[in-house]
């Protein structure tokens, strides 16, 4: 009768050392560059606020009180809030490290501020290109109809 070991082998073992290595140089770009890893948070929480402004109006469309997206920038970061009439409903900062935002090609400057209205149907009745740049850009489309979707507006 034979006992017969069972485990890993030598090779097994170092190929996944390696490969965890590899993964951990990959994963500490992100780290070293928050920048990098930034835009694409900031246009995600940005398309997250917009989805949340359409699905309002949508909800209350026998309200008459207008749903509004209103972005304010300040030198260290963007102000999100959702109102509906006077009544803030939800509200964000966005910490920009250094990014900068963009309106349909203009640039916001620090204090400058813009607003989104959503129609009962949830319409804006403007296409709105956002785009956030930094050492990666990240953007993301507002539609006529009020989807919000990442990359850019299609005419």
């Amino acid at each position: 009768m034979r006992n017969r070991q069972s485990g890993f082998t030598l090779t097994e073992l170092i190929l996944v050392i390696v490969l965890l290595g590899i993964l951990s140089a990959v994963a500490m770009s992100l780290f070293a560059r928050p920048d990098t890893f930034s835009a694409l948070a900031a246009r995600d929480q940005m398309i997250a606020f917009s989805l949340l402004a359409q699905k309002r109006a949508l909800a209350n469309s026998g309200d008459s009180a207008t749903v509004s997206l209103t972005l304010v920038q300040t030198s260290s970061r963007w102000q999100l809030s959702l109102l509906q009439g006077s009544n803030t409903l939800v509200s964000d900062n966005i910490d920009r490290h250094g990014l900068s935002l963009s309106l349909n090609g203009t640039q916001l400057a620090d204090g400058q501020s813009s607003s989104i209205n959503y129609a009962a149907d949830a319409a804006t009745g403007n296409n709105y290109q956002w785009r956030i740049s930094g050492a990666e850009s990240g953007a993301f489309c507002i539609t006529s109809t009020g989807f919000s979707h990442a990359g850019d507006c299609q005419p």
